[in-house]
């Protein structure tokens, strides 16, 4: 890809492709270099910071963790929790019990425990 030009990630199976509609743009690191360039761990691991930074729903943040819980990192897994306040439940007695439930989630003690592994931060 050249500079500034845009990479649109398709859909995986399961997610509602019009709640995954975010574009990641293509960004040129300080030796000039493409941030889609590279090792493919590293263009693995910057599609993934995309997809859960785009998602749109605490179904979507849930199911792309699910999918690579073997290859999060604490950037990945800071995100995702990022994404599941933001996107998470808020205000009415329905969002209270929402939100215990996600407080519950298995998958959102899996990324604490990635933030609070030795060096995570």
């Amino acid at each position: 890809l050249a500079s500034g030009e845009a990479l649109i990630f398709d859909a995986e199976p399961g997610i509602a492709e019009d709640d995954f509609d975010f574009v990641y743009e293509d960004v040129t690191s300080s030796r000039g270099e493409s941030s889609t360039q590279g090792r493919p761990e590293e263009r693995e691991a910057a599609a993934l910071q995309a997809r859960l930074a785009g998602a749109r729903s605490v179904g979507h943040v849930l199911e792309t963790v699910g999918s690579h819980l073997d290859v999060l990192d604490p950037l990945h897994a800071a995100t995702a929790l990022h994404r599941l306040a933001r996107l998470g439940p808020r205000g009415s007695a329905a969002s209270s019990r929402e939100a215990a439930t996600l407080a519950k989630e298995p998958l959102r003690a899996a990324l604490l425990e990635r933030l609070e592994a030795p060096g995570a931060l």
